[in-house]
């Protein structure tokens, strides 16, 4: 292991990379059915009639529940659009947990405003129950377009997660992405 990478069959991989440098290679990867990013941080998050809580998100590039082969409970899971340049839609995806939590399962909670951080987002969707992303260790409680962190001016480097596209082997896709 390296400082900036983990060593693999082929030699150094990095572990992580910009949300620009996923963005510019996603198209390149043929061998990948889907590639996405995600980065983790903490949140203030607050609703309507609700005190603001310090909850854990992620921010992610639309094919990230894809991906991942996960479907929302509620609503849509994020576009293209969502995370548009320059700064993405102030949208949300967020989890059953918090769903529940904070929002007393409101069924009408899709078109619901959040507020993030001091910043109003518009609630797109649900996860399923026992869907924390890709955290091992805390439980994601929403979900947010990468490019509005950009905006944010926070930077931030992401792991990168992808789904082989049929016929591709985890070989053939290893070598693309070196």
């Amino acid at each position: 292991k390296g400082q900036n990478g983990y060593r693999t069959r082929v030699g150094m991989m990095p572990k992580v990379l910009s949300y620009q440098q996923g963005d510019a290679i996603r198209s390149e990867l043929t061998d990948l059915s889907g590639f996405a990013g995600d980065d983790g941080t903490h949140v203030s998050l607050g609703a309507q009639g609700a005190e603001p809580r310090r909850l854990e998100a992620q921010f992610v590039m639309p094919p990230f529940f894809s991906v991942l082969g996960v479907r929302p409970i509620l609503g849509r899971t994020f576009v293209a659009d969502d995370d548009a340049a320059p700064a993405g839609q102030d949208v949300a995806i967020i989890s059953e947990g918090l769903w529940t939590a904070m929002l007393g399962r409101d069924p009408a909670v899709v078109g619901h405003s959040l507020i993030v951080d001091g910043r109003p987002f518009t609630v797109v969707g649900v996860a399923p129950q026992g869907f924390q992303g890709t955290d091992r260790l805390d439980q994601v409680d929403v979900w947010l377009p990468g490019r509005t962190q950009q905006s944010q001016r926070l930077g931030g480097y992401y792991q990168f997660l992808g789904r082989l596209a049929p016929g591709a082997t985890f070989a053939q896709a290893e070598a693309q992405l070196r």
